[in-house]
Order: C-alpha cells, then sequence, then structure tokens
C-alpha cells in the first residue's frame, strides 16, 4: 500500500553537504544521478585531472539555473569553465525569472564568479 502511494516520486537523498569529486570523463552519470536525487545544503563539485571540462557544462548550467528548490549552496572548482561562466551570466541577464537558480554558488576556474541571488542578481563579482 505504501509503495503504491510513493511509487511515482523519485528516490531523495537529503544530505547538509556533499562533495563530488570527478576524476576522469566517464563520470557526467554521477553528475546527473546528483541533479535527479540529491537535496542538499552545500554541494560541493570538484574537476581533478579532467581535460575536458567544458564536457560537462550543460549538466552544470541544469544544476545551477533549476535546482535552486534542491541545493542551497554550490561551489564548483575546474580549470575550463569559463564558457559556463559566461552562460551564467547571460541566463541572469535575459531571464526574466531566476527563481529556479541555486541562490549562492561560487565558480572557480580560469575566472572567479562569484553569484548571491539572495542580494537581487546585482552583485556579480568576477575575480
Amino acid at each position: 500500500m505504501i509503495e503504491l502511494l510513493f511509487d511515482d516520486k523519485p528516490l531523495q537523498f537529503n544530505i547538509q553537504k556533499a562533495n563530488l569529486h570527478i576524476y576522469n570523463e566517464q563520470q557526467k552519470c554521477f553528475l546527473k544521478f546528483a541533479l535527479d536525487h540529491l537535496i542538499a545544503n552545500e554541494f560541493r563539485i570538484y574537476f581533478s585531472n579532467v581535460n575536458n571540462d567544458e564536457k560537462y557544462t550543460d549538466i552544470l548550467f541544469e544544476i545551477l539555473t533549476n535546482g535552486g528548490n534542491k541545493v542551497s549552496k554550490v561551489y564548483i572548482q575546474g580549470s575550463k569553465l569559463s564558457e559556463l561562466c559566461n552562460l551564467i551570466i547571460q541566463h541572469i541577464k535575459t531571464s526574466k525569472n531566476c527563481s529556479k537558480m541555486v541562490a549562492n554558488f561560487i565558480v572557480i576556474c580560469d575566472v572567479e564568479l562569484y553569484i548571491n541571488l539572495s542580494e537581487k542578481a546585482e552583485n556579480i563579482k568576477k575575480g
């Protein structure tokens, strides 16, 4: 009976702090899993020894722009994520509704990007 009531809802993991270390290009599935099943106060994503960080731009963009109801803070660190930074800035400039976005996130790459949407999307700092 309980299974019938909750069968349509996907399994969710409620975690205070989650860390994900990406070591090779085969681990994109872990980001997709996090997008679909993770609820966290803080989610940190590190790219270590990954030559093609750009491969993850689409899923990272999805997490940042649509994960606000699941994750409060996101930290992303990688070496080649400037395309992601540009997409985020463009999204904030052109979007009429940023309510689905993660409210606080930091992207550290060849350019540092600190964003706090809690203070009205005007406070965008480039480091």
